[in-house]
């Protein structure tokens, strides 16, 4: 069984190989689909979310990278949902304000992102993570 570190160095170098791919094939829509997994699967939905759209793109019918758009959009929903919950016991906690913001982000919801940002910023101006 692998552990977690050996998984993570397979999928980085997945990733990588992946990139190759891009440079071979350019326009063949399951290189971004499949660099989107990885992704995905890394828990990094913003530029899963991009490859997605690229893969839908170049095939407009790629219905795994829509199925996937939405699984992520699911996912974005419910850490949104978590962080909330988790502000209403810690209203002071900007570390979770900061990650319901870049939930946010991913989901283009560009005013709750803001005012998130924002939050941090009142209570702490310097903090580099509210600037992106």
């Amino acid at each position: 069984m692998l552990t977690f570190n050996e998984l993570r160095k397979i999928q980085s170098r997945t990733l990588g190989q992946q990139c190759e791919e891009m440079v071979v094939n350019p326009k063949y829509p399951d290189v971004y689909y499949n660099r989107g997994l990885l992704y995905q699967n890394r828990g990094d939905f913003d530029p899963a979310i991009m490859d997605f759209r690229r893969a839908i793109a170049l095939n407009p019918h790629h219905v795994r990278a829509y199925r996937n758009l939405r699984d992520i959009a699911i996912a974005l929903d419910r850490i949104i949902a978590g962080y909330s919950q988790e502000l209403k016991s810690e209203p002071g906690n900007m570390a979770a304000y900061g990650k319901r913001g870049t939930a946010y982000l991913c989901k283009e919801d560009f005013k709750n992102a803001i005012a998130d940002y924002s939050r941090i910023l009142e209570n702490d101006p310097g903090n580099v993570f509210a600037y992106g």
